[in-house]
Order: structure tokens, then C-alpha cells, then sequence
């Protein structure tokens, strides 16, 4: 590999089009931004330091979630800012966090992806679950949880191997970081 060719490792080109398209925004950004903010509150015992939970919020999931989908249903978008606000949470947890060697996480973390975490410490979930379920078709729900338990795999595979108990290669961990941060089951909701 030249010296030219390493900076543009994982940047790509847009054509010239899409200099004409102006950006466009939720009418109910600040409505999403003040729900997520409560909903912020309701994961904060997941965060094992005020810092942390603080660096978490600064990631400003309701403007994301204004500007991806801007034609949205507000309260449905509210419904996908819960489920990935507790997620990323939850994959912080797992990177940073008091979960790092836990396989005890893993089990709870599937129960609560398909809405049964009743009694565990990812009861907060549950209902987002049931609401999410509600709205979607058979088929496309069991995707959902297909792809949910492909990123919990991906959550193992990484803790294996910041733990030493598998193989710290470049193949490992390409394969576990593809399950943990890929987040394919995103496009579903």
C-alpha cells in the first residue's frame, strides 16, 4: 500500500448530486430531544460512573434519530430512541463496564431482547420490546431477535477475547466486532 492510498482506507465519494439536497430535519426535534433526555434517566444505574453516563448522552440520540428519520412518527421514534438508547447502554456496559467477564450477562440480555427480562436488571426493556413487537409482523420479528442475538454473540465473542479465553487475532475480532457494533437489526425498526 502507497502512502496515497492509506488516508483513504474507509472514506468513500458522493457524487456532486448530493450537494443539491438540503439536509432535512424532524419537525418534533426538540419534542424527541426532551423524550430522550427522560429516557436517558431511566438508564442511568447502568453506567458505572456520573462520567460515563454523562460521555453517553453527549451522543445526542434524539437529534440522530430527527435527522435519519425525519419523516417519522414521533412517538414511534421515541419507541426507536428507547431501544437503541438502552442498547448502546448496554454495549458500553460490555466494553467499558462492570459486565466485562460476566456470561451471565449474555443469558438476561436475550431474555430482555424478546421482551421477557422480567426480574433481571434489564427490566427496562420488556415493554419497550412488547411495543416493538406490537408493530411489527410475525416475520420481521423474528428477524428482529435473530439479528438482536447476533449482536449479543458479537457482545461474547468481544469479552472472550478481552479476557484472554479466545484467540486475539485480526479474523476474531473482525467477526466479533461485525455481531457487536454492526447493529444490523436497526434497519428493521
Amino acid at each position: 500500500m502507497t502512502d496515497i492510498e492509506q488516508p483513504l482506507l474507509g472514506m468513500f465519494t458522493m457524487d456532486s448530486f448530493f450537494r443539491y439536497v438540503k439536509p432535512k430535519c424532524s419537525p418534533h426535534l426538540h419534542w424527541l430531544e426532551g423524550r430522550t433526555s427522560q429516557f436517558y434517566e431511566k438508564i442511568r444505574h447502568l453506567f458505572p460512573t456520573e462520567s460515563s453516563f454523562r460521555n453517553f448522552t453527549r451522543q445526542e440520540h434524539g437529534l440522530y434519530l430527527a435527522f435519519h428519520y425525519p419523516d417519522g412518527i414521533p412517538d414511534r421514534l421515541a419507541d426507536i430512541g428507547d431501544w437503541i438508547i438502552t442498547w448502546f447502554a448496554l454495549d458500553d456496559l460490555c466494553t467499558n463496564g462492570s459486565a466485562i467477564g460476566d456470561e451471565s450477562i449474555y443469558p438476561a440480555m436475550r431474555q430482555a431482547a424478546v421482551g421477557h427480562a422480567t426480574g433481571t436488571s434489564f427490566d427496562i426493556v420488556t415493554p419497550i420490546a412488547k411495543t416493538i413487537k406490537s408493530k411489527m409482523p410475525p416475520a420481521q420479528w423474528d428477524r428482529f431477535v435473530n439479528l438482536m442475538n447476533y449482536m449479543i454473540s458479537g457482545f461474547a465473542a468481544e469479552d472472550e477475547i478481552r479476557t484472554g479465553r479466545a484467540r486475539r487475532d485480526i479474523p476474531t475480532y473482525v467477526k466479533a466486532r461485525s455481531g457487536s457494533s454492526g447493529m444490523h437489526w436497526s434497519y428493521l425498526l
